[in-house]
Formats: C-alpha cells, sequence, structure tokens
C-alpha cells in the first residue's frame, strides 16, 4: 500500500463478450455493492491494456480470456503485485506467463480441464484466510461442480479452499511484498459465494476497511394462524396433547422463545388468518386459534403479515385481480379482531412467490407495508432471487430477503449464512412451525423436506432434536459473529437501506488510517500482517471485538463520531523475523519453501 492514498478501489478485470464472465462480473458488481466497496471495471472486450494500477489496493479477475491482456498488462500485474498490491483470481483462468504470479506448478497439464463428472465437488475451509468460512464444509450436493482446470498448487501456496476429497481448490501465494489468491472453479459465479469473494480480496489487501450493516433477523412464517395438520403420535402422545394446534401454541413457540432469548434473538412473527378459503367464496377468518392467544402473552418482537390466506400474490392463484384486491383488504378487518396492534409494516410472501401485479397490489391495498421478506434465491420471475434494494415492480416496497431456512443445522445452512455475513454483516433466516411435520414417509427421499431425519422436537441429545438443531444454528452464528445485532424485520430493513445509501470514505498516512462515515456505524477493518501491524490508538470509534489469527487481526468498529483516526503500530521484531525468514526461504527450491503460514508461526517462536 501506498504511504498515502485515499479510498480503498478495486479494479475487476472482465470480458463483457463472454457469457461467463458476464455472469460473474454481475455477481462481483452485487456483492461489491453490499460490501460497498468502490471499483473500476477493465473490459477485455475493448482494450487489452490496464489503467493505472497504482490507484487500487487489489485486483480482481472474472474472465477466462486473459489471453486479451497486452504484455504491458501482463507486466503491470506482475508489477503491482510485487510491490504490495493484491490480486484475486476469483473464476478458473490461465495465462502461460502468469503462472509464477498464480502459484500454479508448470504447465505439463496445461489444456486438460476437469470434467464435471470427476469426484472433486465441494468445499472444505481448512484455515483462516477467509475468517467467516473457517471449518465449514459445503458437500458436493449442495452447489454446482467446479469445472477446474487440471492444475495445481505450488508447494509454498497456503491452501485456502479443498474440494471434499482434499484436492486444492484456492490458494494464496506471496509474491514481492502482494498476496495472491488463486480460484480453480466457477463457482463463485453463484450468488451464493458472494461472501468468497468479498473475504478473498480482503486477504490479499494490506488493510481493509468494510462497512457492514450489522443486522440479523429470525422470522417465524405462519404463526399466529389457525395451524393444524399432522404430527406424529409419539411426539403427540409425549406432550400428551390431540390437537397439533395447542402443540404449536403451548410447546414449539415457548421453546424458540426461550432458545432465542438465550442468544439475544427477537423474533418478527407474520400472521395467516385462515388457511381453507375456497375460490371466490367469502373471505372470513378461521376460529381464533389458540396462537393468537399466546402471541399476545408472549409477545415478538414484531408481527408482520404473511396473507390473509396462504395463496400467493400471483394472478395465476387467483380467479381475477379484484379476488386477489378483496383478500387484501380482508385482511385489515381480520387484523384488528385479532388484536394485533398497529397495522403490519412488513410482509412475508406465501411460498415466497407474487409476480409484478401482486406486488403493485399489495404497496396499494396495505398502504403501511413497507417491507417484503421473500426469497434470495429462486426465480427473479416469482419474486424470488431479490436483492437487498427497493422491489423492482412495486419501489415503494423494500426487499429484505432470507437467505437461509429451518431447523436443521446443515453444512448448506451454515455456509449461505456465513456468506451473508462475510458480504454485508447481515443473516436473515426464517422458520414455521410445521417444519416438525415435513418428514419423509416409507422409503421417501429426504430432497427438499424440512424435517429429513424425521427428528423429535425434544431429543435427550443435545443435538438430536429439531429444537436441538435450532439451538445449534443460533450458536454457530453467535460464534462466527459475536457482535452481530439481533432486531425486527422493519429495523433491519432500515439498517439495510442506511448501510447501502450512507457515505463512507478512507485514507492512509503513514501509520494514520482516518475512515469517515456516520456516527453509530460499523466497520470490519482487517490488517494483514504485511508488515505485521495493530492498532494502537483509536479515536472517534469503539473497538467492538477483535480476532487474531496467525497472518492478520480482525477487528469490528463502531463509529462514535463521524471521523475515526486509527494509529497503527508495527510490530517491528516479529516483521523482521518474518522478513529474515523469508528471505532465506527465498534461497530454497520451490519444493523445501516455507509456506506463509509456516513463516507466520516461526517468527512467532521465541
Amino acid at each position: 500500500m501506498d504511504e498515502t492514498r485515499s479510498a480503498e478501489r478495486i479494479l475487476v478485470i472482465a470480458h463483457s463478450q463472454e457469457q461467463v464472465s458476464r455472469l460473474a462480473w454481475q455477481n462481483v458488481r452485487e456483492a461489491m455493492r453490499c460490501a460497498r466497496v468502490s471499483f473500476d471495471q477493465a473490459d477485455l472486450a475493448s482494450s487489452g491494456d490496464l489503467p493505472e494500477l497504482l490507484q487500487y489496493s487489489a485486483v480482481l479477475m472474472v474472465t477466462e480470456s486473459l489471453d486479451r491482456l497486452s504484455t504491458g498488462a501482463v507486466s503491470a500485474l506482475e508489477d503491482f503485485v510485487d510491490d504490495g498490491g493484491g490480486l484475486v483470481v476469483a473464476f478458473r483462468a490461465r495465462h502461460p506467463r502468469l503462472n509464477a504470479l498464480f502459484g500454479v506448478v508448470g504447465s505439463e497439464a496445461y489444456i486438460a480441464s476437469i470434467p464435471p463428472s470427476h469426484p472433486s465437488g465441494g468445499l472444505r475451509f481448512p484455515g483462516r484466510a477467509l475468517p467467516s468460512f473457517e471449518g465449514i464444509h459445503l458437500p458436493e450436493a449442495d452447489m454446482i461442480p467446479h469445472s477446474g482446470f487440471d492444475i495445481r498448487p505450488v508447494p509454498s501456496a497456503e491452501i485456502v479452499a479443498t474440494a471434499t476429497s482434499g484436492k486444492p481448490v484456492a490458494w494464496r501465494t506471496v509474491t514481492g511484498r502482494g498476496a495472491v489468491i488463486f480460484w480453480n472453479t466457477a463457482f463463485l459465479a453463484e450468488r451464493r459465494a458472494r461472501g468468497l469473494i468479498i473475504e478473498s480480496v480482503q486477504a490479499v489487501e494490506a488493510v481493509s476497511v468494510q462497512p457492514i450493516a450489522n443486522v440479523a433477523v429470525v422470522q417465524i412464517d405462519d404463526f399466529p394462524a389457525p395451524l393444524g395438520g399432522n404430527l406424529s403420535s409419539d411426539l403427540m402422545a409425549r406432550h400428551d396433547m390431540t390437537d397439533p394446534g395447542t402443540f404449536y401454541a403451548r410447546v414449539w413457540y415457548p421453546d424458540v422463545v426461550r432458545i432465542a432469548q438465550r442468544h439475544g434473538i427477537g423474533l418478527s412473527c407474520f400472521a395467516v388468518f385462515n388457511y381453507h378459503v375456497e375460490r371466490d367464496k367469502q373471505l372470513e377468518a378461521a376460529p381464533r386459534a389458540e396462537s393468537f392467544d399466546v402471541i399476545s402473552e408472549i409477545a415478538p418482537a414484531e408481527i408482520g403479515l404473511h396473507g390473509f390466506d396462504h395463496r400467493s400474490l400471483r394472478l395465476a392463484d387467483w380467479s381475477n385481480e379484484a379476488a386477489m384486491r378483496t383478500s387484501l383488504g380482508a385482511v385489515r378487518t381480520a387484523w384488528s379482531a385479532s388484536g394485533l396492534g398497529e397495522s403490519p409494516v412488513c410482509y412475508v410472501p406465501p411460498n415466497n412467490v407474487y409476480d409484478a401485479y401482486g406486488a403493485r397490489c399489495l404497496a396499494s391495498e396495505l398502504p403501511s407495508l413497507r417491507v417484503l421478506s421473500g426469497s434470495f434465491f429462486g426465480d427473479v420471475e416469482n419474486g424470488q432471487g431479490r436483492e437487498f434494494g427497493p422491489e423492482p415492480w412495486a419501489p415503494s416496497l423494500y426487499c429484505l430477503p432470507r437467505v437461509t431456512a429451518g431447523h436443521e443445522c446443515s453444512d448448506e445452512t451454515l455456509f449461505d449464512a456465513a456468506s451473508q455475513i462475510a458480504t454485508m454483516g447481515v443473516w436473515t433466516h426464517f422458520i414455521h412451525p410445521d417444519d416438525v411435520a415435513d418428514t419423509p414417509g416409507p422409503n421417501a427421499r429426504k430432497i427438499g423436506l424440512r424435517n429429513p431425519e424425521d427428528r423429535p422436537w425434544h431429543s435427550t441429545d443435545r443435538e438430536g432434536g429439531l429444537l436441538g438443531q435450532l439451538d445449534a444454528i443460533f450458536k454457530a452464528v453467535r460464534r462466527l459473529a459475536p457482535w452481530l445485532r439481533f432486531v425486527s424485520t422493519r429495523e433491519a430493513a432500515d439498517a439495510v437501506k442506511a448501510h447501502l445509501e450512507r457515505s463512507w470514505q478512507v485514507g492512509q498516512a503513514g501509520a494514520d488510517l482516518d475512515i469517515r462515515g456516520p456516527v453509530g456505524g460499523w466497520t470490519r477493518l482487517r490488517l494483514n500482517h504485511r508488515p505485521w501491524r495493530r492498532i494502537e490508538t483509536a479515536v472517534g470509534c469503539e473497538i467492538v471485538h477483535r480476532t487474531v489469527a496467525e497472518d492478520y487481526t480482525l477487528y469490528v468498529l463502531r463509529f462514535s463520531a463521524e471521523q475515526a483516526r486509527l494509529r497503527l503500530i508495527d510490530r517491528s521484531r516479529l516483521a523482521s523475523l518474518a522478513a529474515q525468514l523469508w528471505r532465506r526461504g527465498q534461497t530454497m527450491s520451490d519444493r523445501k519453501r516455507p509456506s506463509p503460514a509456516a513463516l507466520t508461526s516461526a517468527s512467532k517462536s521465541p
């Protein structure tokens, strides 16, 4: 990093005429927006030359077409990293002259690609280079194939991620004063991988400042509601009950509240008034369910709307437009009669589905609504796959999409939660009361079920029951982000909106790091040990949390003024030892050269 520099800025190298690069570029662009990272684009479809790289803290590549780089651009990249810049190759790529920079062994298998059928899928994170993902495993069945090249890292590389089989997928190398992370996969073009993009960039920058929204929500769909259905006879007998609705109201909900309160989590509940409305019949709320009484006894952080009945606001599900509007009009009467308090501000779409007419109808018929909380994944035309921001079909509604769901503490849930937190310091999760009832029948497939292992609600094994699994999710998120603030859905939407709209500026002069942002704002600050540094003094902000790893320190800061000034101090003795060991390692063969992790361990020895 230069002695004096302006706000951090990333150069993204893409290729607008390459389909996979366009998809990866779109994903990177949205990740950068959510993480509040400033960036420029260099489009190789227009030119193989690059702008002056000294104005950037890191370069991010998301194209296979590196053969379009000019000779001068290749040299500039080599010099940039050698002088202390960071480089992330976020999409599998190859260039014979850049093998050394990428930390790739030779070119004897240069052209070969690994077929999708090759047993090298899944992701594991054996180290702490990407702190949010430490120890996480994303199974092969839960992600696209890597489709990487048949290459391997140099022996000195630090392995950042592997396939389930142990085959390296991402690695980090040190070149001169800079660092490079190379991803031999197409996975980072997926929206669920945005956290990997952000933390990869942070892992190669000397200093990284990331504003975060720092909010989390846990939502309960279909509560209060006239719940029924079928529950196992064993479960009902264990609780001496015959009515599923009573179980949900008197056992399930109090248990969830108790576990949530243990972790400092407030719950947002979303009401439904009738599940059995016949098409084109008069709309009346079902007889008052016990859950409506319980919700007044054990109040959640917020009550929102999940629909009068459980039909999606999609014209195909209604006889005509008037019927949809009538249903929303019936909400006002039912809401008041049920004693739910102020008119709803937040809405969760039944089945996470709606169309353009439904969104506009919702906004016009229920003007108290401000927040629409659908799905982060899925088909955009069905109201899914939403980004954080105004609803495209009804801009008066703000989208706060849910990223994870369910009681099951699955690898996939933990990965998606980690990725969302890494991207913008946000976690959005929802559950259903009847998750416990969604079990496989005899010889049934488990895919898509919300209780695929047929777990009981309670279990003598702490995590064997579904309640214990939910507790395990909360514990995992708390371990990952103990600083995370759990709030209501409306509060989370306000915080995310402010996060995406507020102005931040970062500058460094010598040992002083200046950050300008809003009072009450939050940032994560990562100091990679090139050289080894820590915060000596902090004015205008509070250090809320600190994580110390072998080769970086990660802080969470809360602003008490509009400008924070941090004095960074070199841990000079350790830095000197690391430099001496590195110079000694430079004389070794590649096979004997120590890895960056080994260097940091050695530098801590007495």
